[in-house]
């Protein structure tokens, strides 16, 4: 992680930078291309939008999810990520709170590709109020159409 941006946004972006590159028909000096090359552009931009879209099939969460606090993010372990029966995800784990106050946790979990390993095709959020000094359980879970074995990380914390 650099800053307060987590890789796998900046991941994110650098794909939809490099989308918009291929589509724009310009060259990697910034130049238009001419005709012979455009088709190879154009179906290059075509097969880099599919890929894309098999990497993020549904909206990611929106950049203020993927803001992270790392002390919190520390607190937050994940013990299990499965199918839901009628279709989808569901993460769960814990998370301790070790300030002397209660705290509010927001956990984004990514689900991915499992063959992949980065291809993120979907993700859930969850609200978890901790009582100071306390562990609890946290759930969280989306409903979604995938025919991918699917893997749970956390995204951020917050």
């Amino acid at each position: 992680m650099v800053g307060s941006v987590p890789i796998r946004s900046r991941a994110r972006l650098a794909v939809t930078l490099g989308v918009a590159l291929l589509a724009s028909g310009c060259t990697s000096t910034g130049a238009m291309s001419d005709d012979s090359t455009l088709a190879s552009a154009d179906s290059a931009s075509a097969s880099a939008s599919a890929s894309a879209a098999e990497q993020i099939r549904y909206p990611p969460p929106p950049a203020s999810a993927l803001v992270n606090d790392e002390l919190k993010a520390k607190s937050v372990v994940i013990t299990g990520c499965d199918e839901l029966l009628n279709g989808g995800q569901q993460a769960i784990g814990t998370v301790e709170n070790l300030a002397a106050t209660d705290q509010r946790f927001t956990i984004t979990i990514d689900f991915t590709d499992a063959d992949d390993g980065t291809a993120i095709v979907n993700w859930a959020s969850v609200d978890v109020q901790v009582p100071a000094g306390r562990t609890v359980p946290w759930v969280a879970e989306k409903a979604f159409k995938t025919s991918r074995r699917l893997d749970c990380s956390v995204a951020a914390v917050r």
